[in-house]
């Protein structure tokens, strides 16, 4: 047994997550049982709670009890004439810079949140230069096109850049729904309006023919090397090549599909017989990393540990309904017993306790036991401490973190076999104001240590990162989370009117625009703004010629609404002749599908009974 560990001593400490031990105890591997030694959190992450020390304790360390969390990076700054889109703003993730339509990214295309809790590189900026796109021309063998006025085409393939319009007419054979048809490329690559259809007048005999569907594109300017592919549809599809994730290996589990790229997500699922532990759907990021931690599928059923039971004792880590294979706990004697065994078993694979569990007995005469427990302190006992205390032994408790003293004394002693009542009383840090975020607000459930606060986004704004924060010890962690303004979709096209209000391209809640027909009437809303949700308000509205027939009403007047054409809106009022009585409403409108509204009324005599006198039976 020369080689083996010593009963009473200590292997190196455990490992936890997101905790690293501190740097004075990484080149040891062998510990006197009563040693402490603290941990700290990994860089990018903060301690949110619990204590950061364990001791050993006769051949076992105690569990550490303090957690950590990744850092918050708040908002990412400002882009004039853009924004940033957030995966999230904690440590690790990223926020994408985009531009607003019209303008062109200068700088980093995203920030990352680094450890230190800061930003990565510099706010990037958005460029006065409108983008250039390109539009790939669609050529069919059967059906073809030719170029009006300056412009030459090659086989099937011309380049043209945002806000390039073209003439186009079908070739002899073919008819273009009438007459010549002029598409613009606009910002996204795509002709506007959709292409026209050239119709066939006759069925043509074609042989040996195909459709041209790759087109490259050489470097000019602004642009790379970049592949497109006209579908069945006419426009560019960009494809992004080379960001791939990591293949995932689950033991006892299965991964669909097997291979992702940027964008795509994989689904896991368990072998029967096992269960998942963590998330079952992962997606591929621009990074190259995946959104989520690898998950793992562990036995279903298996052996169990009984409930662990030590008498004069108290479980202070590890509690819960069923006790699996590796599932460890942490007991404690009872003020004035002393530990005999190891305070941490844990539960082997055989369904046993290992090692045996603990005992807690009275401690010798005059001597005391274990330090009583007092509501937020904890006693500050030498590195080396005995499990039993001798007579007149002195001990100093302290508030734990997160807490101050708020008055008593800090030492007890031990007294003929029993120890000094303990007098410190700690009350919570104040944390204070959580300070203030743009756009939204705190919900305050106290500001006191261990307290959280919610953040609530305004009407009209969406929450970005983490929605709460939390008093430890240091003060609020993390930093002010972002509402980001909700963004309604960009509204289609209305013939024939013109839109007036946000047309920069960020539709924002509350934004309105203004229609204007150039030609007919307007059909529906002439205004229409961005709601809470990110919809609009109404659906655009239509510029039409609608004419109503001319309000014909026997045995009346129009007393408004003398006109020689009536169109939408247009409003007629009658009045009977004397004598006569109305039945139906006296004023109409022309409404939006060329009809009156109301049905036209009609005047009636008023002394029906009178004409049953010209037809006696």
């Amino acid at each position: 047994f020369s080689g083996s560990q010593p009963a009473d001593r200590c292997g190196a400490p455990l490992h936890y997550p997101n905790t690293q031990l501190e740097d004075l105890y990484l080149q040891h591997s062998d510990f006197s049982s009563g040693v402490q030694v603290a941990y700290k959190c990994r860089p990018g992450y903060t301690q949110t709670a619990g204590r950061r020390v364990v001791r050993c304790e006769r051949g076992r360390w105690t569990e550490l009890q303090m957690t950590c969390e990744k850092k918050s990076c708040g908002s990412a700054g400002d882009i004039p004439n853009g924004r940033f889109k957030y995966e999230g703003v904690l440590y690790g993730e990223r926020a994408h810079a985009v531009c607003n339509r019209g303008y062109e990214l200068i700088g980093d295309t995203f920030r990352e949140c680094q450890s230190d809790a800061t930003w990565s590189g510099q706010v990037p900026t958005c460029d006065g230069i409108p983008k250039q796109h390109c539009c790939c021309f669609f050529v069919s063998v059967s059906i073809q096109y030719h170029l009006i006025k300056d412009h030459n085409i090659s086989v099937s393939i011309y380049f043209l850049t945002y806000g390039d319009t073209v003439s186009l007419a079908c070739v002899e054979g073919h008819h273009l729904n009438g007459s010549a048809a002029v598409i613009k490329c606009d910002e996204s690559g795509r002709w506007n309006p959709y292409f026209p259809k050239c119709l066939c007048k006759y069925k043509p005999s074609l042989f040996n023919t195909s459709n041209i569907s790759n087109i490259f594109f050489l470097k000019k300017r602004l642009f790379n090397l970049y592949l497109f592919k006209c579908d069945d549809r006419p426009r560019c599809l960009s494809f992004l090549a080379g960001i791939k994730c990591p293949v995932i290996h689950i033991r006892n589990g299965r991964v669909r599909p097997q291979q992702v790229r940027f964008q795509t997500s994989v689904t896991i699922s368990c072998d029967q017989g096992f269960r998942l532990i963590g998330a079952a759907k992962l997606s591929c990021l621009r990074s190259g990393s995946w959104t989520e931690a690898f998950p793992t599928c562990v036995p279903e059923g298996g052996p169990t540990c009984p409930v662990p039971v030590v008498d004069n004792a108290k479980r202070i880590s590890g509690e819960a309904s069923v006790y699996q294979p590796t599932h460890s706990v942490t007991f404690a004697c009872l003020e004035g017993y002393v530990l005999s065994g190891s305070a941490q078993v844990t539960c082997g694979q055989d369904g046993q306790w290992q090692p045996e569990l603990p005992g807690c007995k009275p401690p010798a005469a005059n001597k005391c036991g274990a330090t009583p427990r007092v509501p937020n302190t904890h006693p500050k006992i030498d590195l080396l401490h005995p499990a039993e205390f001798e007579p007149n032994a002195r001990v100093v408790y302290k508030c734990d973190e997160g807490y101050i003293r708020a008055g008593g004394s800090s030492i007890i002693r031990c007294v003929n076999g029993k120890w000094t009542p303990v007098t410190l009383t700690c009350e919570r840090k104040s944390c204070g104001n959580a300070g203030e975020i743009q756009n939204g607000r705190y919900v305050y459930e106290g500001v006191q240590f261990g307290d959280i606060v919610t953040a609530i986004c305004d009407d009209g704004f969406e929450m970005v990162g983490r929605n709460f924060r939390t008093c430890l010890s240091s003060g609020w962690d993390g930093r002010e989370p972002v509402c980001e303004a909700v963004q309604c979709p960009e509204p289609p096209e209305v013939a024939n009117a013109e839109a007036s209000g946000s047309m920069d391209g960020l539709y924002v809640y509350s934004s309105a625009i203004s229609y204007r027909c150039r030609t007919g009437v307007l059909v529906g809303e002439g205004q229409i703004y961005c709601r809470k949700n990110g919809t609009w308000s109404a659906p655009p509205p239509q510029c039409k010629d609608i004419v109503c027939p001319n309000p014909n009403v026997k045995m009346a007047s129009r007393v408004r609404g003398f006109k020689s054409k009536y169109v939408y809106n247009d409003v007629v009022t009658f009045v009977c002749s004397p004598k006569m009585r109305m039945q139906g409403a006296r004023t109409v409108t022309c409404g939006p599908n060329g009809k009156w509204e109301p049905d036209l009324p009609k005047c009636l005599c008023k002394y029906p009974w009178r004409q049953s006198t010209l037809h006696p039976e």
